[in-house]
């Protein structure tokens, strides 16, 4: 969001009436009240539903036919410590021929 501090957080999302119904919905009993602790419950709910499969996951997974020998020499060239997340980094180091 680019906001400075928490309470900014909160100012800016409890200044829209759509976020307030929600926050009442989400949250009974609250009045719709917005605070931080329930902006970060509701996002890792959210987070939560997110769910993929793909061949990226094959390839974390262990499965070297995951790519092509093209997309793993692609992935190779991003996959320096530095750039990889951390937790891929070590699997896409290992894997790139």
């Amino acid at each position: 969001m680019g906001l400075p501090d928490e309470a900014a957080v909160e100012r800016k999302l409890s200044a829209l009436p759509e976020y307030q119904t929600a926050f009442a919905q989400a949250f009974p009993g609250t009045n719709g009240a917005v605070s931080f602790e329930r902006i970060t419950h509701a996002l890792a709910s959210f987070e939560r539903t997110l769910l993929t499969h793909d061949r990226f996951d094959d390839f974390l997974k262990g499965d070297d036919h995951a790519f092509t020998t093209t997309e793993l020499k692609g992935l190779g060239k991003i996959s320096s410590p530095r750039a990889a997340p951390s937790a891929t980094a070590g699997r896409c180091s290992a894997a790139t021929p």
